[in-house]
């Protein structure tokens, strides 16, 4: 468990019934190899698995899916809930493997096969145990986050106050919410950006019933009709949802640029911001690129500071690319769906100038932010 130390091999026989991810106690038994047995299983994480159920002459058990679960699990006669031959099911786990002992469950769901895309969403769902409900506590406590919000906002709060600041969200289409905004203006040297991203921390604390759930959730999960958030929709949707038209609370890195695009300055601080427009790529990549007179027109009272940002993306990747960054720009596939639901086209997804634009100015903002960590010597990940 130090880090940076090699891994310890364990061979099957001597893995106690222990399961992927679980945290276990090892001793090692050979220091050259690197091998060793695992003498106690100290926190176990599978308390569910998915499976097919299988009847034999000796009785009937579960199979998993998950091929890293490397044991069948026994279901004794009277907890198989009706499940047949070949179904797939959901099983509890009732014990665990030990000193040769199988494991043993009960059949808590049988999921049928699915017959359109719903059903099988459905089924994914089942089988990976996604969380669909919120806990109440968790719902409670976000129902109170709009009375965190006094009125006279960035004086009680001490936020800089950019709601007159021309700011703009970039995303795709289909998004739903709005996490991180742009702004942009001329200075004396050359530029300054404005980096806005949606202020979360305002509204959760630590170890809050809302922090615990998101921590269990570890992220969104997105489906093609559907997502579920790792955040209640007051957050995800609205609170935490940089909309246009309306105040809402970010945290802002301000960036100095000189003229040939070299980082002069940078400062962080929360703030307040209003976005004028959710603009997705398309809409960006029409004005910059198309030249598109009537998408010109809808924006005409942003196309300064548009293309501002794109003479200061073109100067910000130049400088990146030379100095020996990677960027991977690889086809994604965009899959369209029909009117069932159903799997119509597989097409590749366009990556136009309007993304990268907003890469570059992430990724401006992320060195901004750890350049000055390492000035104040605080250790942190980088990814």
């Amino acid at each position: 468990d130090k880090p940076g130390e090699r891994d310890i091999f364990i061979p099957s026989w001597a893995n106690a019934g222990a399961m992927s991810n679980d945290r276990v106690l090892v001793r090692v038994e050979n220091w050259q190899k690197r091998e060793g047995r695992i003498i106690r299983i100290l926190h176990r994480v599978h308390q569910r698995i998915a499976g097919k159920f299988i009847t034999s002459k000796t009785g009937f058990f579960v199979k998993p899916k998950d091929r890293s679960i490397n044991f069948d699990l026994i279901i004794p006669p009277k907890d198989r809930a009706g499940a047949r031959n070949g179904d797939t099911v959901i099983a509890e786990i009732v014990s665990h493997p030990e000193n040769r002992k199988p494991a043993s469950g009960k059949i808590v769901k049988i999921l049928s096969k699915p017959e359109d895309p719903l059903s099988e969403i459905e089924a994914i769902i089942e089988e990976f145990n996604l969380p669909s409900r919120f806990p109440p506590a968790v719902k409670e406590e976000a129902k109170f986050l709009y009375q965190k919000i006094p009125d006279n906002l960035p004086q009680q709060l001490r936020r800089k106050d950019l709601s007159g600041l021309n700011t703009i969200t970039i995303d795709g289409e289909r998004a739903k919410d709005f996490d991180d905004a742009v702004s942009i203006k001329l200075s004396p040297n050359g530029y300054t950006l404005f980096v806005h991203i949606a202020d979360v921390g305002y509204f959760i604390k630590e170890n809050s019933s809302l922090d615990l759930e998101a921590r269990r959730r570890g992220t969104s999960v997105y489906f093609p009709d559907r997502v579920i958030p790792m955040l209640p929709k007051e957050l995800s949707e609205d609170l935490c949802s940089l909309k246009p038209d309306v105040e809402r609370f970010s945290f802002t890195v301000e960036m100095d640029f000189e003229r040939n695009g070299n980082l002069i300055s940078s400062r962080f601080y929360p703030s307040l911001i209003k976005s004028n427009e959710r603009m997705t790529y398309t809409s960006v990549r029409k004005i910059l690129v198309d030249n598109d007179s009537t998408e010109r027109k809808k924006y005409d009272y942003l196309l300064q500071d548009i293309e501002l940002m794109s003479e200061l993306c073109g100067l910000l990747r130049n400088k990146r690319l030379n100095r020996g960054s990677l960027d991977f720009d690889l086809p994604e596939p965009e899959i369209v769906l029909d009117v069932t639901g159903r799997p119509e086209t597989i097409l590749t997804a366009e990556r136009n100038l309007a993304h990268m634009l907003i890469e570059e100015f992430m990724i401006s903002a992320n060195e901004a932010v750890a350049s000055y960590l390492e000035k104040l010597g605080i250790p942190s990940l980088y990814r």
